[in-house]
């Protein structure tokens, strides 16, 4: 149970504590001021809005999460009610961690992600996965051959270089990051034999230069960029490539995520900086022996940037991501490490993934079954195959959830993300497709899947909105042919849905078949790969037909809708 102690008598004594050099009173103002939104609040005013006890505590925590206690500053009123002010962060330096405090305090994090130190971190979290996550090291039993095209990364004696693989079989790291627009510095005809010769890496624009720096420092030789391994002046080649990217993030040992970098000259290095701080001090209760740790606010490494970045919404790193067995993504504030057994970041906190509510332990999950080659009874692929309306729950045997909800989850992922080029929308997702195929044995269309297609005609997606909002929707074309009509890739679109709920599906799964069913249904590939761009597809359904009594309004470019508005619905 959480314990309290008193501290200042009213937030005016703190004000005064922390103007007289008290450091913790001092963190204790800074922080809880600044949620006011008021500059300068006098006495009067915090005497009258914000009277009462302070006291100085602990929030619960969960230890079988791994998770850290919160110091917390709350109030008592005079009435007796109670509020929280504002909440803290416990840590210590990595080299000088108290032996009780390992379970209980975060860590420091480095001013610069360049340094050496945040190099050693990464090192350590790479080796404690591959040598004891049980989870995580079959991923590594059958190692994979090479990509078609590499670079060797070189040492400070020699120069980066682009190497044709021929099915080597060593270790490389996976490059994911955002182009940020055209650039020149790509693998083509022109560019191709320096690339093979070797470029300085003075020369490589700052992400790529970056990228070539973390890979030398985990002692790997490859490493794997999109723009310098595939011809970007030859369709057929990148039409090769890319139905090959589930095998390139899948088989990588590490995929570094540029996620502060919104484009290849932004640099993934980047200088944190650290806010206000207090030191206390931790005395071993066993020893006597004390250490010095310190207080940080408890929001400031929760990093919102992460999230909100240009890679976050792109829709392509959703499809990296979750391939590639480890990540390590170098964010505005801290490094956060991610693998099929935990998520850690810099500041110290473990995440303890569960298949519940993370798609890549379920998509890494189907990965390490496929690799490891096990094969169920033929009754259960059959059964699979002839999915009837009360589907045999096949999957249960592998242990793993739905893959069809798991499938429509990813998709309203990826939805709500953005694409450089729009016709790149289902190549972005035929890695993943590929491996749902190799357990499902269903037939991929164009995003949904044969089996479960009429209980997944029911998607619905939101219009997407122009960047200046000078109109209500962004009423611009695709630039080509995309999809089928009644795949959720044929339009330009942002955060949808697959179904309004899985109770919906639920029910559609049995009502569907009743009052439907497929004649034919196929998809006509642009390319050799099944998964990737179509130029036609074809759905025949033996149905009944509905007649809509009202139309909805009809949008208008000059109008937001029309004036006449149906009277009912």
């Amino acid at each position: 149970m959480p314990n309290f102690f008193k501290h200042r008598e009213s937030i005016v004594a703190l004000r005064l504590s922390a103007g007289q050099g008290c450091g913790l009173c001092s963190l204790f103002w800074c922080t809880w001021v600044k949620t006011l939104n008021k500059d300068d609040p006098n006495e009067e005013f915090l005497e009258q809005h914000f009277p009462g006890q302070l006291y100085i505590g602990c929030s619960s925590w969960t230890v079988s999460r791994q998770a850290f206690p919160y110091i917390t500053l709350t109030q008592q009123s005079p009435t007796g009610s109670s509020r929280t002010l504002c909440s803290f962060e416990a840590f210590a330096n990595r080299d000088d961690v108290p032996a009780e405090g390992k379970s209980l305090l975060g860590r420091a994090v480095y001013a610069n992600s360049a340094s050496k130190e945040c190099i050693s971190v990464a090192k350590e979290w790479l080796r404690t996965c591959l040598h004891e996550h049980k989870e995580c090291s079959p991923l590594r039993e059958d190692e994979s051959p090479l990509p078609t095209r590499v670079i060797d990364v070189g040492d400070e004696d020699s120069n980066p270089k682009l190497l044709t693989s021929d099915g080597k079989i060593e270790p490389w790291v996976a490059l994911s990051y955002c182009w940020g627009g055209e650039s020149q510095f790509v693998l083509n005809d022109g560019t191709m034999y320096d690339l093979q010769r070797g470029i300085p890496l003075s020369d490589f624009p700052a992400t790529l230069r970056d990228a070539v720096v973390i890979t030398r420092s985990l002692g790997v030789k490859y490493i794997w960029i999109d723009a310098l391994c595939i011809k970007q002046d030859s369709a057929e080649d990148w039409a090769r490539e890319a139905a090959k990217m589930r095998d390139v993030y899948s088989g990588a040992i590490l995929t570094v995520v540029a996620a502060n970098s919104p484009s290849t000259h932004s640099g993934i290095f980047s200088q944190r900086i650290a806010g206000k701080r207090a030191a206390l001090e931790w005395r071993d209760s066993a020893t006597s022996q004390a250490s010095k740790v310190q207080l940080r606010p408890g929001s400031e490494l929760w990093d919102h940037t992460l999230s909100a970045s240009p890679l976050m919404s792109r829709g392509w790193t959703l499809q990296e991501g979750l391939l590639s067995p480890r990540t390590v993504s170098y964010g505005a504030q801290q490094m956060i490490w991610e693998c099929p057994c935990y998520q850690v970041d810099e500041g110290g906190r473990i995440t303890q993934s569960t298949e519940d509510y993370r798609s890549k332990g379920f998509i890494q999950n189907l990965i390490r079954i496929q690799n490891k080659k096990i094969i169920k009874p033929q009754s259960l692929l059959e059964k699979l195959i002839l999915r009837s309306s009360k589907p045999e729950k096949w999957w249960k045997s592998y242990g793993i959830a739905d893959p069809y909800d798991k499938w429509n989850d990813i998709a309203e992922q990826f939805m709500c993300r953005s694409l450089t080029k729009d016709f790149d929308a289902l190549p972005a997702l035929s890695g993943l497709a590929r491996v749902f195929q190799h357990f499902l044995k269903d037939e991929y269309c164009a995003g949904l899947w044969k089996n479960d297609i009429l209980s997944t005609l029911m998607w619905n997606r939101s219009p997407r909105y122009p960047a200046d909002f000078s109109t209500r929707f962004d009423l611009s074309r695709p630039s080509g042919y995309l999809a089928p009509s009644w795949s959720w890739t044929s339009i330009l679109g942002k955060q949808s849905s697959m179904s309004s709920s899985w109770q919906t599906r639920e029910a559609l799964q049995v009502s569907a078949h009743c009052v439907a069913k497929i004649i034919s249904l196929r998809t006509f590939p642009k390319g050799p790969d099944p998964f990737g761009q179509v130029t036609g597809g074809e759905l025949v359904l033996h149905t009944r037909f509905g007649k809509i009594e009202h139309l909805p309004p009809v949008y208008s470019t000059e109008h937001e809708f029309h004036n006449d508005t149906p009277k009912s619905v």
